[in-house]
């Protein structure tokens, strides 16, 4: 599996949804193709206000607590979203018992429950057609840092349409983002001590609209 961020025109393409597909073809070292798949079904273009997250955490060192802040800006009302999850990098997994450990820093949130099933999976469960305020609205939680982290240290942050999504993949995905996590011992970009409203001050990034694209395939690579 893998996956690849890239940048979406403001503006859909003339052609319809049905007509609008991927092509991938693979190579191997010898110029040689070994994999194909044509005319995979694209997925809608969403024009949703929503800016980069930011991330910042308490502390990074190996085998200790530690407590991770998400944010997201809206610079628009968004509705139709049913969950917003956070996803571990592989190694890492969320020590939260209760609910009520899961912080939704900002007012107005409509979050009507928190599912901590999974270990490696934060879940903020949405009211049933509520909408998203404009504005920064930070999470906190808290995790366990592992003696190792993984090679491909990525968090993801998606929003669902659906309270059934456990996965950035899964079709219920609106729209997703992924951030590169703490190297052990990495001191945060900013302080946890100051104020929500000037941490989100301090790190907004500009509105942009992008799109996170995982595609699955089986290569089959023949022998030599």
């Amino acid at each position: 599996a893998f996956g690849f961020r890239c940048a979406v025109p403001e503006r859909s393409p003339l052609s319809t949804q049905a007509e609008s597909t991927w092509s991938m073809i693979v190579y191997n070292t010898q110029n040689q193709i070994v994999h194909s798949a044509f005319r995979i079904p694209a997925q809608r273009v969403l024009q949703a206000n929503v800016g980069d997250p930011f991330f910042s955490w308490s502390h990074s060192e190996a085998d200790q607590p530690s407590l991770v802040t998400f944010g997201l800006t809206f610079t628009g009302y968004l509705s139709g979203v049913r969950a917003l999850i956070f996803v571990c990098p592989e190694f890492i997994v969320h020590d939260n018992r209760n609910p009520a450990d899961v912080q939704v820093l900002s007012r107005g949130f409509p979050v009507s429950g928190v599912d901590l099933s999974h270990p490696s999976l934060v879940k903020l469960l949405l009211v049933a057609n509520s909408t998203i305020s404009s504005g920064v609205h930070p999470f906190r939680f808290r995790i366990l840092v592992p003696s190792m982290l993984p090679e491909q240290n990525l968090w993801y942050i998606a929003l669902c349409d659906t309270s059934a999504c456990w996965s950035t993949q899964d079709a219920g995905v609106i729209l997703s983002f992924t951030i590169t996590g703490f190297e052990l011992g990495q001191r945060p970009p900013v302080d946890l001590v100051a104020t929500v409203d000037s941490l989100a001050t301090r790190i907004t990034r500009p509105t942009v609209l992008t799109c996170c694209l995982a595609l699955v395939f089986a290569l089959r690579v023949p022998s030599c």
